[in-house]
């Protein structure tokens, strides 16, 4: 009896362990299962991000063809504007679309990643979408433009991302909508049926960008221009390391902040005056454009540079000439722009300042050329100095150390144009 009891009490207690053990693994399963959706940039999608520092921006579509500016015009237009801006696609066809030439240019220029628009608030696509006739196969060119961007780009190397906007004026075109059109359309809101499946905005938007995300290669940023409510968690779901940019990080508009903003972000701009193609459009300088580059660079932010290419497929010449120019400065400065971050101090006068990621540098980008050839710099007088180079020449300079800053001499010859690059080395990192 004794045996025979004790192997019963032994019996209850591995089925009772068995019990405890089940329903713990059931808690662990469950707890899985009601993990929170991601609702942020993963960390090392912002830190790759922030090293890439500079990009290009290609806003384009039907409206080229007019010289306006994308969707805007039909914001507050007659139905007749409307009647007509919404049927430039049938007569859209640019046949020197040549994106291997624009990726070479940007490549050179120092781009790391390029942002395409696919979809703008018009609500014209790029691509070839199976949710609406409103696309570029349904054009005389016919062809898949989104696809061959992304494509000539990462063939440079470039990192690829798509702008969508989640207004769509074409929807409320089609729904009768008879008033302003409102840039930030609260897209669930929006029911009746659209597309070529009847689908609401929201589903229809969201079945887009699963195409985006799943057609057309490996996508690094998604740039939702407008109210996203809806489309980020389900973007970070199809893709979880996907960064997103506008409706989730700061970025500025055609201006430089006063002061470095917190985490990354990013500043767009145009060349000119306009996005999309603008004949005899009023463009910025190459002087202009990188001192732009450093400052932003200098605070922590990305600068996200566009291009608008005319209606036959081709870069406007102006826009090739501040490429070629760029690339000309990049050349000699990339080093001080790319996988970079803000040092402790943004600038010192006309001298803006950039260190390595891995601080085995810091830089001094001076927007001026100094009159006098020996420079006192006060931010770096506590910098342990190993030293000091002109990026572009190869012999290290002259320099001292002293209670009132680091003094270097400079040579008499100029490496580039633009901007001029110190690269100080600090003793402790070699």
């Amino acid at each position: 009896m004794r045996n025979r009891s004790v192997g019963w009490s032994t019996g209850i207690a591995l089925a009772l362990l068995m019990v405890i053990a089940l329903a713990f693994g059931s808690a662990v399963h469950a707890g899985e299962k009601k993990q929170a959706p991601q609702d942020h940039n993963k960390k090392a999608s912002e830190e790759k991000f922030m090293d890439w520092g500079f990009g290009l921006f290609i806003h384009w579509g039907p409206v080229a063809q007019i010289g306006k500016e994308i969707s805007w015009p039909v914001h507050d237009a007659s139905q007749e504007f409307r009647d007509k801006y919404f049927s430039l696609y049938k007569t859209f066809n640019p046949v020197k679309f040549n994106p291997e030439r624009w990726a070479e240019l940007a490549k050179d220029a120092g781009m790391e990643y390029v942002v395409f628009t696919t979809k703008h608030h018009a609500g014209f696509c790029m691509y070839d979408s199976k949710y609406t006739d409103y696309d570029i196969m349904n054009t005389p060119y016919g062809k898949d433009i989104t696809a061959r961007v992304g494509q000539a780009f990462r063939d440079e190397n470039v990192a690829v991302g798509w702008y969508y906007s989640p207004s769509d004026w074409h929807y409320l075109y089609k729904t009768g909508h008879k008033g302003k059109y409102d840039y930030g359309m609260v897209v669930p809101k929006h029911t009746k049926p659209y597309g070529t499946h009847n689908l609401t905005l929201l589903e229809y938007e969201r079945k887009q960008i699963e195409e985006l995300l799943t057609n057309y290669g490996k996508t690094e940023v998604m740039w939702y221009d407008g109210n996203a409510t809806g489309l980020k968690k389900h973007t970070w779901k199809l893709a979880p390391d996907v960064l997103i940019a506008r409706s989730v990080i700061k970025t500025p508009e055609q201006k430089l902040p006063k002061k470095p903003l917190e985490g990354p972000w990013e500043t767009c701009m145009t060349m000119g005056r306009q996005w999309d193609y603008k004949p005899n459009d009023n463009y910025k300088s190459v002087t202009q454009l990188v001192h732009n580059l450093v400052k932003i660079r200098a605070m922590g932010g990305n600068y996200l540079l566009n291009v608008g290419p005319k209606p036959d497929g081709t870069l406007p010449e102006p826009q090739v000439r501040i490429l070629k120019g760029l690339a000309r400065w990049m050349k000699t400065n990339a080093e001080a722009i790319h996988g970079v971050r803000a040092w402790k101090t943004p600038q010192e006068g006309d001298v803006w300042f950039t260190r390595k990621k891995d601080r085995s540098a810091v830089y001094a980008v001076m927007l001026r050329w100094p009159e006098k050839s020996r420079v006192m710099f006060k931010t770096l007088k506590d910098v342990p100095v190993k030293s000091v180079r002109l990026l572009g020449m190869s012999d290290e300079l002259e320099w001292e150390k002293g209670g009132k800053g680091l003094s270097v001499h400079l040579p008499s010859a100029k490496p580039c144009d633009h901007a001029w690059t110190l690269k100080i080395v600090p003793r402790e990192q070699e």
